[in-house]
């Protein structure tokens, strides 16, 4: 029962930032993009991720690693392009 909400949290957690990681690529415009917010995420994501292979929650590793790599790609991209 646990496990099914874990996999639908991570349904919903992984779409709501999948539109803005998807556009940052794809229109290079990042100006309005928070370096801060998406960097303070990634650290987020990753404790989170350390949390769930202590835990063995399948769920939770693989929304969270999903969600560090996704944050990560958002703060090269306002890296690269400004």
């Amino acid at each position: 029962m646990f496990e099914t909400v874990g996999y639908v949290a991570m349904t919903f957690t992984v779409t709501s930032f999948l539109p803005q990681t998807i556009k940052c690529w794809y229109t290079r415009k990042t100006r309005d993009v928070s370096v801060f917010t998406w960097s303070l995420n990634g650290i987020g994501a990753a404790f989170w991720t350390w949390y769930a292979v202590t835990q063995g929650s399948v769920p939770l590793l693989i929304t969270n690693i999903i969600v560090l790599v996704g944050a990560g790609s958002i703060v090269v991209a306002k890296g690269r392009y400004g």
